[in-house]
């Protein structure tokens, strides 16, 4: 996919998606840490955040989903187990994919009094986002419940934890972000081995090797985590059937299907609709 250059002489800020988030002035714990603030979006319509000038420095990851990232000028693909590095006074920006599809992101916003990143530029990088992801929904779900200090302290300092380990994550390579971005887009296809390298313009080893050092897993692995995890998004964003949501992700077998949920989610599909529903 080419890049799309935008014109940056404006601030655009466009978006129809719930958000959930804390600062440091509801939460002081994370101002002690160096964190300005908190939050997560579940994307399902249009978003668009284009800010040309901030002030401190940023980092966002997709969980679930796809969407774009502003990187130097151009929107590149941001997908799930991606994080999004913005040092201050870099422009950075993030939109939606699909008005269909459901995205989340999760950030966090620095506040300046300490430096988290080393690079001039905003980066896309491959990290495991889960961690970070499931300490700031800990923190959010927290406040907005018990607020018990010992427990948002813990929280917050996962959040902390989790970020730093990001801020230092390797670099993606382009050639990755081109297989996952087409992947993301038609995942029913039935994708093997030869056809992601195809995608990639490399040797299926040379494959292997590229996503073991940015994701730490094959690419049949990261393949069935993006599988999965769009499953859990239509699970949740919608009515239609297990077997129905297992063919549009690429699963032929509901069986299978099933089974490779059980094992990523520890519940069946049908129970993890219930549950979170």
């Amino acid at each position: 996919m080419s890049h799309s250059n935008i014109n940056l002489r404006e601030t655009l800020i466009r978006h129809d998606a719930p958000q959930r988030g804390a600062t440091s002035v509801k939460c002081p714990v994370l101002g002690s840490l160096g964190i300005a603030q908190v939050g997560s979006s579940e994307i399902r319509g249009g978003y668009e955040v284009v800010r040309l000038d901030p002030s401190v420095e940023h980092l966002t990851v997709c969980s679930v989903g796809h969407g774009f990232s502003l990187q130097e000028g151009a929107w590149v693909p941001f997908l799930a187990g991606s994080v999004a590095l913005s040092p201050a006074h870099a422009p950075h920006g993030a939109k939606s994919a699909s008005i269909e599809d459901p995205w989340v992101i999760h950030w966090v916003g620095f506040d300046g009094t300490r430096k988290w990143l080393n690079h001039p530029h905003a980066l896309l990088k491959a990290g495991r986002v889960s961690s970070l992801a499931r300490a700031i929904d800990g923190l959010l779900d927290e406040l907005e419940s018990a607020a018990e200090e010992p427990l948002t302290t813990a929280w917050a300092e996962l959040v902390a934890l989790s970020a730093r380990r990001l801020c230092s994550a390797a670099t993606i390579d382009p050639r990755l972000l081109r297989v996952w971005s087409e992947v993301s887009a038609e995942l029913a296809k039935e994708w093997t081995l030869p056809a992601l390298a195809r995608v990639a313009g490399v040797s299926e080893g040379h494959l292997r090797r590229l996503c073991y050092d940015a994701f730490g897993c094959s690419p049949q692995a990261k393949l069935r985590e993006l599988r999965l995890d769009r499953a859990a998004a239509l699970l949740l964003s919608n009515d239609d059937k297990v077997e129905a949501i297992a063919s549009a992700v690429g699963f032929t077998n509901p069986f299978a299907f099933s089974t490779a949920f059980r094992r990523a989610t520890g519940v069946p599909p049908r129970q993890f609709r219930r549950d979170r529903g």
